[in-house]
C-alpha cells in the first residue's frame, strides 16, 4: 500500500523511518514537495524524515551570518543552495543539510550543473560536484556523516548540542577527522571560537555578538575593525 504523506505526522524533534526502495523514495520526495519544515536522510532502503525543534532553526540561522561574515572577510566567492536535497542514484544515498556552499565550483565550467532543474526536487550529484561545504545540524541522535561521505562533501560543520565541529574528508578511507580550522578560512581556530561565540549571543545579543565575530575575523586577518 502507497504511504500518503499527507497523513504523516510527525512531533517537533522527532524522527520517522520508512523502509523504501529508490523509486519509493523519490516518490515520497515528490510528495512531500520543498515547502515544508522536515529534514530527509536516504540510505540502504531507509528514509528517515526529521522534523527539527525551533532551537535547529536559530542555531542554523546564526552559523549561517557567521558563514557569511567569513565569506565576506576573506573575500570568497561562493554560491549557497541552502537545504537543497543532495542525491546520488549511482550510490543510493539522498540527504539535506541545514545548508551547502558551492566555493571552489562556485562558477564556470560548473555553475549550470550545480542549479537544481525547475522539474526536480534535488540535486543530482552524479552530474555535478559535491558542495565544498555542508552544514548539518543535528536533528536525530542518528549520524548522518557517513552519507556525506559516500557523495564526497569535503568538509561539513556539524552543530550538536551547542558545540561545532570542522569535519575534513579524508577520501581514501570515506571517514571525516575532527579539525581546529577549516580549509576555506586558513589562520582561524573556528572549532574553538564558534562555540564561544553562539554562547555570546545569550548574553550580548545577536547584533552586537555579529559584530564582535566580524571584528574577531578582521584582527586574526589584520585587519581595522570598528565594533558598535
Amino acid at each position: 500500500m502507497p504511504i500518503t504523506c499527507d497523513r504523516l505526522v510527525i512531533p517537533p524533534g522527532s524522527t520517522l523511518t520508512i523502509q523504501a526502495n529508490w523509486d519509493e523514495f523519490n516518490d515520497i520526495l515528490q510528495e512531500l514537495g520543498d515547502r515544508r519544515s522536515s529534514h530527509i536522510a536516504y540510505q540502504n532502503n531507509q528514509l528517515d524524515i526529521m522534523v527539527p525543534l525551533p532551537a535547529y532553526t536559530t542555531a542554523k540561522g546564526d552559523l549561517e551570518e557567521f558563514i557569511e561574515i567569513l565569506f565576506a572577510e576573506f573575500g570568497t566567492n561562493y554560491r549557497s543552495l541552502g537545504s537543497v536535497t543532495l542525491q546520488n542514484a549511482g550510490k543510493l544515498v539522498g540527504i539535506e543539510p541545514g545548508n551547502c556552499f558551492y566555493i571552489q565550483n562556485s562558477a564556470g565550467n560548473f555553475a549550470e550543473d550545480i542549479d537544481p532543474k525547475p522539474q526536480e526536487a534535488f540535486l543530482n550529484l552524479e552530474n555535478a560536484p559535491p558542495p565544498d561545504l555542508v552544514l548539518e545540524i543535528d536533528i536525530s541522535s542518528r549520524n548522518y556523516l557517513d552519507i556525506y561521505a559516500e557523495l564526497g562533501v569535503p568538509e561539513v560543520w556539524h552543530y550538536s548540542e551547542e558545540s561545532v565541529r570542522i569535519k575534513r574528508l579524508d577520501v581514501e578511507n570515506k571517514t571525516y577527522q575532527v579539525q581546529w580550522n577549516s580549509q576555506y578560512f586558513h589562520g582561524l581556530l573556528l572549532s574553538e571560537a564558534l562555540p564561544l561565540y553562539l554562547e555570546r549571543i545569550e548574553t550580548d545579543g545577536h547584533k552586537r555578538t555579529m559584530n564582535l565575530f566580524q571584528a574577531w575575523v578582521r584582527e586574526q586577518l589584520g585587519k581595522a575593525s570598528v565594533v558598535e
